[in-house]
């Protein structure tokens, strides 16, 4: 064996140990601006316009709200009068509908009952908007106007329909009727 083919491995191997230590940190980097590029995006995306609320249509579930930027307004059949049972992970995925002060609610479509529009103070300080008792959500994979992926998930996340109910939920069903019960 060859002096030069004793050493090759060797050598190819301190190339591939020096690639390891140069490019590991690069690669660190770069996953951290992506992990904070995609926080950034998710933040933006959940910081709609809660100014108005507005009524939407769609071919496939009829009328709903949305924001003042047409984003889609969910309600979580898990949630009790008052009172918000997304915590934690699921707040991933389903941000809550916050506004800045009680005293400034959102405006109604005509017909709406401004009586039932309220808000809630979530474990963070920040104000989450009820309507008819039930807590509003975004979901995530609402990336833009008139989207509502979110429909029907789980068979517990809704559209909010003009009523302040749960679109496509029965009168005799939960989230189709009156307002949540128990909470305060």
């Amino acid at each position: 064996m060859s002096s030069n083919e004793r050493f090759h491995p060797q050598g190819g191997s301190r190339k591939t140990v020096f690639l390891g230590l140069l490019l590991g940190p690069v690669l660190a980097m770069g996953m951290g601006l992506l992990s904070s590029a995609f926080s950034q995006d998710t933040a933006t995306t959940t910081q709609a316009d809660t100014s108005a609320l507005t009524v939407a249509e769609s071919a496939d579930h009829g009328q709903y709200l949305t924001d003042n930027s047409g984003r889609a307004i969910y309600i979580f059949l898990n949630d009790t009068s008052g009172m918000s049972m997304c915590e934690g992970e699921c707040l991933q995925n389903w941000p809550p509908v916050v506004v800045s002060s009680a005293d400034q609610l959102p405006t109604l479509p005509e017909g709406m009952d401004a009586s039932m529009l309220s808000t809630i103070e979530r474990s963070d300080g920040t104000l989450q908007l009820v309507y008819n008792g039930w807590p509003l959500y975004y979901f995530v994979g609402d990336t833009g106007p008139d989207m509502t992926t979110g429909q029907g998930q789980g068979d517990v996340w809704y559209l909010l329909s003009t009523e302040g109910t749960g679109v496509g939920r029965g009168a005799e069903e939960l989230g189709g009727g009156a307002a949540p019960e128990g909470g305060q």
